[in-house]
């Protein structure tokens, strides 16, 4: 039996607990083909002519699979392990030593995932010349969040004339092309959709010796725990994790803007406040320019249109210091939906907690903080950004007279009263009928002794 402590008196109610603010658990998952259509692609040419092409085209994960595409002397091969938890590329081939013959492995793959997931990319590529004609190689991983054009991760090396060249994904080995842009390892957000592409080819611009390869492609996909459905991404602006105490001009995984900062640590102590979670924190603040600090957010299809958005602000703990922001939120046709002015207060040095309530309607969202500052004024500091469904209108006080179901609501909004009387069992029952929420509602429970009981209240669409 639960204890219930009211004015100093105890009695005791024939119930165990109540689950009032439950969400509904995400399943770790990734959906092929959300986005574009997924084309998994080997090429092989043996001199001048057309492309031998063979293509797969999976529908659904997880997906095994491989294949070959040869002509004459020159063929290319792909195997694939495509999951909820990996994608693995192992690529191979050869050409001759034909003009213009080539050994391509370019597969391209859509793709999203239901719940928040960090990703780490690793790949390696190695080119064996049995002669002293080395040509053209190239290995190649670009992934691009769909949602915000944002590019997370390019890598792209090439060389020419380099006998048994080699590459790592992120080096720069080349004597042609060398481009790194993103990180490695990230975030990907759920919701999102993501294209990857994958390159590793082979290509002779004249003739000469013949040419193998082999290349692998590695990306590691590990679900954040969100039970909580938080729509932001990297709130509390932990990646990418820089030098400890030390700030860096640059953009958290997840978010963009225009000369915002990562601040790692006991940096600027004491007139800095340090991480109010964590280790790092975003600055915002007018160096010349007014920062900004954006995020774009998918609001789901299923459940309430009422979120409630908080975040902790700070700026430099001196006397009479003061640093303006502003916050918005747009929909996706670049609607306001909410934007207000706050100001990050030095007086009271220390984290102070903001909220805005806001009623978003299913789809594309984005959230900017932007500096209102001054040229070379105190700068703002942000911790812990969140958005979460509103559920305060369903916060539960039971109370034992039998027992009183009673929670705020919401007007014309209709409630449903639960029970169960066993964790265990798969179904919550009704009790009573739906109610129309007003602004205090109750619902009484004649219960009897040795009866016990969870309770919870939910919304009826």
């Amino acid at each position: 039996m639960n204890s219930i402590i009211n004015g100093g008196s105890a009695f005791f109610c024939p119930i165990v607990g109540l689950l009032a603010l439950t969400g509904i658990a995400g399943v770790h998952a990734a959906t092929l083909n959300d986005g574009g259509i997924t084309k998994l692609e080997v090429v092989a040419r043996d001199g001048g002519g057309a492309n031998q092409i063979e293509n797969l085209s999976p529908t659904s994960l997880p997906f095994n699979g491989s294949h070959v595409a040869t002509q004459s002397g020159s063929h290319s091969q792909a195997t694939y392990h495509l999951g909820s938890d990996e994608f693995t590329i192992t690529s191979s081939g050869n050409r001759s030593g034909s003009l213009d013959s080539r050994a391509n492995v370019q597969p391209v793959i859509f793709f999203s995932m239901s719940v928040d997931t960090r990703y780490s990319i690793s790949g390696t590529f190695s080119v064996d010349d049995p002669g002293s004609s080395a040509k053209y190689a190239e290995f190649t991983t670009t992934l691009t969040d769909l949602n915000t054009s944002a590019t997370l991760f390019h890598s792209s090396q090439a060389s020419r004339g380099v006998d048994d060249t080699s590459f790592v994904l992120g080096g720069s080995a080349g004597n042609r092309i060398n481009q790194l842009t993103g990180s490695a390892a990230g975030i990907l957000a759920a919701g999102h959709q993501y294209r990857l592409y994958y390159g590793s080819s082979i290509y002779a611009d004249n003739s000469g010796d013949p040419a193998s390869f082999v290349g692998n492609f590695r990306m590691e996909l590990q679900p954040i725990s969100n039970p909580s459905g938080n729509l932001i991404l990297n709130g509390g602006f932990e990646f990418p994790q820089i030098t400890t105490n030390s700030f860096l001009i640059a953009n958290a995984t997840g978010w963009e803007g225009n000369r915002s900062r990562i601040v790692n640590g006991t940096y600027g102590a004491p007139e800095f406040p340090g991480p109010f979670g964590g280790q790092q924190v975003a600055n915002v603040g007018n160096d010349g320019v007014q920062a900004t600090l954006s995020q774009s957010f998918l609001v789901p299809t299923a459940g309430s249109n009422h979120y409630l958005l908080t975040w902790n602000d700070a700026t430099g703990a001196n006397p009479g210091a003061t640093s303006p922001y502003s916050v918005t939120v747009t929909d996706n046709s670049g609607a306001s939906v909410f934007s207000r002015s706050f100001t990050a207060n030095g007086n009271a040095p220390g984290w102070r907690k903001q909220s805005a309530e806001l009623t978003l309607n299913p789809g594309m969202h984005t959230l900017v903080f932007q500096s209102l500052q001054q040229p070379h004024g105190n700068s703002t500091f942000l911790d812990d950004v969140s958005l979460l469904p509103d559920l305060r209108d369903l916060q539960t006080d039971i109370r034992c007279a039998s027992v009183s179901v009673c929670w705020p609501g919401r007007t014309n909004q209709l409630y449903q009263v639960q029970f169960k009387e066993d964790l265990t069992e798969p179904h919550w029952t009704n009790l009573g009928s739906a109610v129309i929420g007003t602004t205090t509602n109750c619902f009484i429970d004649p219960v009897t002794d040795g009866v016990r009981r969870f309770y919870q209240v939910v919304r009826v669409p």
